[in-house]
């Protein structure tokens, strides 16, 4: 049985996360991953590889879109990212701004169901703020500059479960809302950035400010988590 530890190294070898078809490699391995019949054995190892733990607790936080945020694998130079998101239901409430990526990635869901939804810049649609969000303060850092007002408009909206797969170009705007009634899961698999910026659309004044991230899970925490997903009935 593969471990994670040895599915890391397998991502190191066989994903090229700087190619230019690295979203839908993305898809195409996540989905192999995700889906696979011994995936939660596969997560398991984690919790009997306590260096291991250690590694990912240490670059893990919950997220402040209101997820957890638990990186599995990373790259060299980050060339790829192999992270889960866990929404879970004692979460304090939030509601996602629309924004695209600097990254292509593909994405499976785990456990449960979320809701997303995707927008295009168009003409005679709602008006909402556009910021540049920028990670290029250093690490642990990031900043919100607004530039200008733009219109926007709906171009799907849909529920997606568990099994469900997909992949993003960088510059598609999106959102997930995620229901608090349940833990919901999902396995993305990120490529290399190929900016140091995104873009968020708000109706919400952020002005300009810079902030550190939220503290990283100790082991215990981490384990907490992952055992809350092995006791999901979805994987």
């Amino acid at each position: 049985m593969e471990t994670m530890r040895q599915l890391r190294d397998r991502l190191n070898t066989s994903f090229d996360g700087t190619a230019p078809d690295a979203g839908q490699e993305a898809h195409r391995f996540i989905r192999e991953i995700g889906t696979m019949q011994g995936f939660r054995s596969l997560l398991a190892t984690i919790l009997r590889d306590g260096p291991f733990l250690s590694e990912v607790a240490a670059a893990s936080y919950a997220h402040s879109n209101g997820f957890d945020k638990i990186v599995l694998a990373a790259g060299p130079a980050n060339e790829y990212k192999l992270r889960l998101h866990m929404w879970r239901p004692d979460r304090e409430p939030h509601s996602e701004h629309i924004h695209n990526h600097r990254w292509k990635f593909g994405s499976v869901v785990l456990a449960g169901e979320m809701q997303m939804e995707f927008f295009e810049l168009a003409s005679g649609g709602r008006r909402l703020e556009r910021y540049r969000y920028s990670r290029a303060l250093g690490p642990g850092r990031f900043s919100t500059r607004r530039l200008g007002s733009v219109e926007v408009q709906p171009t799907y909206a849909g529920t997606v479960g568990a099994g469900a797969s997909y992949w993003l170009r960088n510059n598609v705007f999106h959102r997930i809302n995620v229901a608090r009634d349940g833990l919901v899961a999902t396995l993305v698999l990120q490529a290399a950035a190929l900016s140091p910026d995104c873009e968020l659309l708000t109706s919400d004044p952020l002005g300009h400010h810079s902030v550190v991230e939220p503290r990283k899970f100790n082991e215990v925490e981490l384990a907490d988590r992952i055992d809350s997903l092995l006791g999901s009935t979805s994987i």
